[in-house]
């Protein structure tokens, strides 16, 4: 299975995770995608996200702090959006 998201963006200017659920079927946003379990896809995964955020951020945020003190991002949070800013264009493409 294959998918698009921001993440990648997110990951020039933050340390970033993509996770990942499974127990799903068809074509992502195509009329014949279902959930074939709800508690692996959905309730899991919720709960394994909330244990990681409570695992960095616990008695003052030791591995939260450490993580962000050893990433090293390619951009800054301006860079990243100047950058974006400039993709953002319109081109016509014509016949002569």
């Amino acid at each position: 299975m294959t998918a698009s998201s921001d993440m990648g963006d997110l990951s020039y200017i933050m340390p970033t995770t993509q996770p990942f659920a499974g127990s799903a079927a068809g074509i992502i946003c195509g009329n014949n995608f279902v959930i074939n379990d709800y508690i692996a896809a959905v309730l899991n995964p919720a709960k394994v996200m909330a244990m990681t955020i409570i695992d960095l951020l616990v008695d003052d945020a030791p591995t939260a702090t450490k993580i962000l003190a050893q990433s090293k991002l390619p951009m800054t949070k301006q860079e990243q959006l100047i950058y974006l800013e400039q993709l953002n264009r319109e081109e016509t493409y014509g016949y002569k």
